[in-house]
C-alpha cells in the first residue's frame, strides 16, 4: 500500500503564485510549453535546430554548480547554483528537471534546467538521499540511501512523490542501473552485480563481474560492462584514478557473459548507426591511452573500428542527441559521430545557429588531411567542462508520461 509523502518526507513549495502560474501554463499549452520556454531553442525558434533538443548537464568538480552546455559544441547555456555539494544529479527523463542529492544532506533538491533555479525541496527523515534512477517515463524514482542498505520505489509525478515500498539488498553499493522497463534493476555488490527484481527486492542472481560502469545497448538486449578490480566508477568523476579494465558483454535475458579483448579505460557509451534501419549499434568504450575509441557492435561484441582523438580524452560521454564527447581533464571536447566516423573539436567559431545538428559540416575524418595541422582550440567548451565531476545528458521530449518532465 503506497504511503503518503508527509509520512516520510515534507515537500517545500517555494512559491505558491510560480505553480499557479505553471499550472495554467501546463493546462493551456500541454507538453508543448516545457519545450518553448526552456530558452534552448526548438526548431520552432531557431534556425538549424531539431525540435528535440536539450542539454548535457555538466556538475562542477567541487560540486557547488550544474553547468547546462549544448549537446552540440559545448556551448554554456546556463549555470545552476547550488548551496550545498551535489552527490548524484539525475535529470527527469523529460529532461526539463534535475534531482540533487548532496552529501550530508537529509534532501532531494529539484531545479529547473530551463529557468536555472531551485523549484522543490525534498527533505527526508534521518535518511541521506544518495544515488537515483529514474524509470523510462519517469513515472518511478529509485532511491538509495547513505550507510544504509535500503532502496526507496517512490511514484514520481510533476515533481512530486509518494512512497510505493521499499527493499534492501545487503552489501549492494554504488549507482543504480534498470533494464528498459525497470523491471529489473542492477547494482554492485562484493561478490559481483546484482540482478534484483524491482516488483518485490528479490536478488534473482549474482553475475560474476566487477563492473566499474556499466549501460545497456540501444535495445536493451545486452548488458556492457567496464570491468576493473577498482569497482564502480562512483560519482563518474573526470578526476579520479583511471579505471582501466576490459569489456564485458552480458545477455540481458540468459545472463551469459563474453569478455572482450581490449584494454580501455572509460565507457560504455552507445549509439545508432543513422539511415540504416538495421544499421549496427555501437558499444563505444575509451581505450586505455585515452586516445582513440573504440567501437563494437553492440550486439555481437564484435570491433567495427576505431576513432582517433586529438587528445588524450578521460571522460566518453552520451550527449543526448546521437553523438558522444571526448572530453579532456582541461574541459577539450571532440563531437564523435560514429556512423559516418568522424571527429569535430568542439570550437568557438562555430555557431549552433549556423549548423544543423544533423548537418556534416564541419565534421571531418581524423585521418584525412595530415597537413592541416592541428585542430582548433576548444575554449569555448573548456570553461563548463574543465574537471567537471559528472556529465549527464537532459534532453527535451515532446512526448511520453507526463511524469517524464
Amino acid at each position: 500500500m503506497a504511503v503518503s509523502l508527509p509520512a516520510l518526507f515534507s515537500l517545500h513549495k517555494l512559491s505558491r503564485e510560480q505553480a499557479i502560474v505553471r499550472a495554467i501554463m501546463v493546462g493551456a499549452l500541454g507538453v508543448l510549453v516545457f519545450t518553448i520556454a526552456s530558452g534552448i531553442h526548438s526548431g520552432l525558434l531557431g534556425p538549424g535546430v531539431g525540435s528535440v533538443e536539450g542539454g548535457v548537464l555538466a556538475l562542477s568538480a567541487d560540486g557547488r554548480e550544474i553547468a547546462v552546455v549544448s549537446p552540440f559544441d559545448g556551448e554554456l547555456l546556463g549555470t545552476i547554483e547550488l548551496e550545498y555539494e551535489a552527490a548524484q544529479i539525475m535529470p527527469t527523463p523529460g529532461g526539463v528537471s534535475v534531482f540533487v542529492s548532496f552529501r550530508d544532506r537529509e534532501e532531494l533538491r529539484v531545479y529547473s534546467t530551463t529557468e536555472f533555479e531551485l523549484q522543490e525541496i525534498i527533505t527526508f527523515d534521518g535518511r541521506v538521499p544518495e544515488y537515483l534512477l529514474f524509470s523510462e517515463n519517469g513515472d518511478t524514482l529509485f532511491v538509495s540511501y547513505v550507510d544504509v542498505p535500503v532502496i526507496s520505489v517512490f511514484n514520481h509525478s510533476m515533481r512530486s512523490l509518494d512512497l510505493s515500498f521499499e527493499f534492501e539488498v545487503d552489501g549492494s553499493y554504488g549507482p543504480l542501473h534498470r533494464n528498459r522497463r525497470a523491471t529489473r534493476l542492477y547494482r554492485a555488490t562484493p561478490t559481483g552485480l546484482a540482478t534484483i527484481f524491482a516488483a518485490n527486492g528479490e536478488v534473482i542472481e549474482t553475475l560474476s563481474v566487477s563492473a566499474a560502469a556499466l549501460g545497456f545497448n540501444p535495445g536493451y538486449t545486452h548488458i556492457w560492462a567496464l570491468e576493473s578490480d577498482l569497482g564502480p566508477a562512483v560519482g563518474m568523476s573526470v578526476r579520479s584514478e583511471s579505471r582501466a579494465g576490459v569489456p564485458v558483454l552480458v545477455e540481458e535475458r540468459t545472463g551469459s557473459m563474453r569478455r572482450v579483448e581490449a584494454e580501455v579505460a572509460a565507457g560504455p557509451v552507445f549509439a545508432t548507426e543513422r539511415g540504416e534501419a538495421s544499421g549496427p549499434d555501437y558499444a563505444a568504450f575509451l581505450s586505455a591511452s585515452g586516445s582513440r575509441v573504440l567501437l563494437f557492435d553492440s550486439r555481437t561484441g564484435e570491433q567495427e573500428g576505431e576513432l582517433e582523438l586529438p587528445f588524450a580524452a578521460v571522460k566518453l560521454q552520451d550527449s543526448g542527441v546521437g553523438s558522444m564527447w571526448a572530453v579532456a581533464l582541461d574541459g577539450s571536447l571532440a563531437v564523435i559521430n560514429p556512423g559516418r566516423g568522424t571527429v569535430r573539436q568542439a570550437s568557438p567559431d562555430r555557431s549552433r545557429a549556423a549548423r544543423p545538428a544533423d548537418s556534416p559540416a564541419g565534421d571531418a575524418p581524423l585521418a584525412a588531411d595530415a597537413n592541416r595541422g592541428a585542430p582548433p582550440a576548444a575554449t569555448a567548451a573548456r570553461e563548463p567542462l574543465a574537471g567537471a565531476r559528472v556529465l549527464v545528458p537532459s534532453v527535451v521530449q515532446t512526448g511520453g508520461n507526463f511524469a517524464c518532465f
